[in-house]
């Protein structure tokens, strides 16, 4: 077993050396909306602080941290008029062998209709503009008793996955009387990791989390002879959370981003929880275009917790998100 890790790692460090070489191009725009407000509003600074439904995305190792089972979804306001992106995940702990905890999900991406015009500025009539859907199913599993004991560490160590179908539906041939519609579909897989450590820092209970995820893995998506890779990334994040009375403690959280088609990228994150009452959240992304800081809102109930986060996108306006977790 040590030895198939330690190979393992090798070869996950050397592919995502080979994917993130340089900038490219990539395709299936669904697989780059970030799932989650609570993330969102950390800034997308969340690969070291997965631990809830959403780990899904952002680093199935973090699914190992559930203690309960649950549904999480979210619906995204604003961007681009008349477009849609929503997801529905569920997971829960269990106890096989080599499964700690597991999830399944949909998710969608409805680009809306679209205006097509021809050469010489006639209408041609309106299109769906792009139909994608993506399913996923993780697992993820306590690896400390190969990983941590062979290289004599405290802490724990788990490892996720989270195998991807994707459907994609574009237009690609439109005339006054007649709209073509092709369709093509596409695997891929993401690979995580996440290290955490309890220990004491001024005498305060400090939890040390290391996380490094490969997202988007898979081969290419092709609309005929054409195709793009799909939008690789390689991510390693740390965080820090420290508690500073009961039920009140605040996490500090960064990312670096290795993307196969933008230069390198960084997230820094915040989130305070009040006495579990609520948590504020705050975050900023360097090296974006458009992007840049973003704030969030969470407030849970029972077993209900609802978050919000907000996001200005230059020339596009403001990202709104609303997102929900049940857990039972």
């Amino acid at each position: 077993m040590k030895r198939v890790l330690t190979f393992l790692v090798i070869s996950l460090l050397n592919l995502s050396n080979a994917c993130a070489e340089s900038p490219g191009t990539s395709g299936c725009i669904v697989l780059k909306y970030p799932v989650g407000a609570r993330a969102i509003g950390m800034g997308n600074a969340f690969t070291a602080v997965a631990s809830d439904i959403n780990s899904m995305y952002w680093n199935p190792a973090g699914l190992f941290l559930l203690e309960k089972r649950g549904f999480s979804t979210s619906c995204i306001d604003g961007v681009a008029e008349d477009v849609y992106y929503g997801h529905i995940f569920y997971a829960q702990p269990v106890d096989f062998r080599y499964i700690g905890s597991f999830g399944v999900g949909i998710a969608t991406l409805q680009g809306g209709e679209a205006e097509i015009y021809d050469g010489r500025g006639g209408s041609l009539g309106k299109v769906t503009a792009i139909q994608d859907y993506v399913i996923t199913l993780s697992g993820a599993n306590d690896i400390s008793p190969y990983v941590l004991s062979f290289i004599n560490l405290p802490g724990e160590i788990s490892l996720g996955f989270s195998l991807k179908g994707i459907r994609s539906t574009l237009p690609t041939l439109v005339t006054k009387t007649k709209k073509k519609y092709t369709s093509t579909s596409a695997f891929g897989f993401d690979l995580g990791v996440l290290y955490k450590l309890d220990s004491l820092l001024f005498e305060s209970p400090v939890t040390y989390s290391l996380g490094l995820c490969l997202r988007n893995l898979g081969n290419k998506i092709k609309y005929g002879d054409s195709g793009d890779p799909l939008p690789f990334t390689m991510v390693f994040g740390g965080a820090l959370k420290i508690s500073l009375s009961q039920d009140s403690n605040i996490t500090l959280a960064v990312d670096l981003n290795r993307p196969n088609d933008q230069n390198q990228r960084f997230n820094f994150g915040v989130e305070y929880w009040f006495r579990g009452i609520c948590a504020i959240r705050g975050g900023y992304k360097v090296g974006y275009d458009k992007e840049g800081f973003a704030v969030g809102l969470g407030i849970p109930y029972a077993n209900f917790q609802i978050d919000y986060a907000y996001s200005p996108i230059k020339d596009l306006g403001s990202d709104h998100r609303i997102s929900f977790i049940m857990r039972f």
